[in-house]
């Protein structure tokens, strides 16, 4: 993995690596969901489209047959503002989190290579305490830090055992 390439892509890159393993060892399963869009044209390999709608979030996945959606951001900053998650994907975590499946956000800390993973109710109830800065290394999201194994593979399993 080349992180100097395109660091804003880092984390997805981490996370399709996870998805490779833990599919190719039976572990999970993990996919990429993409925009939808209506293709206009294609022009070497690039594709030109209309947004047919909004995009919920970027990886759904099931392990031990329980639903599981993760919304992926990364921040070259020590602090991640909540408030940089579009409503519409709030809604969408929300909306899994009701029907009983898991929903989570993780959060990449591209300056000190920390991933948090935070599940939907803790989200929630950091909105609703308006708390809207999660801080890398703070002491009170300590329990949401996700370990990066190597070689670049990220232990969603224990997250998910820990919240089943």
């Amino acid at each position: 993995m080349n992180i100097n390439k395109n660091k804003g892509m880092y984390i997805e890159e981490l996370m399709n690596n996870t998805a490779m393993y833990y599919d190719e060892n039976r572990i999970c399963y993990i996919e990429k969901r993409f925009l939808p869009i209506i293709p206009l044209s294609i022009t070497n390999n690039i594709v030109k489209g209309k947004l047919i709608k909004k995009s919920s979030v970027d990886y759904c996945c099931v392990y031990k047959g329980k639903y599981i959606d993760i919304e992926l951001k990364q921040t070259d900053e020590d602090e991640f503002d909540i408030r940089k998650i579009k409503n519409h994907q709030l809604n969408h975590l929300e909306k899994i989190n009701y029907y009983k499946g898991k929903a989570y956000l993780m959060i990449y800390f591209f300056k000190r290579d920390v991933i948090y993973m935070i599940e939907y109710n803790d989200l929630s109830n950091l909105i609703n305490n308006n708390i809207f800065k999660i801080k890398c290394f703070d002491k009170s999201i300590e329990k949401h830090m996700v370990e990066i194994k190597f070689p670049g593979i990220i232990d969603l399993v224990s997250v998910f055992e820990l919240n089943s």
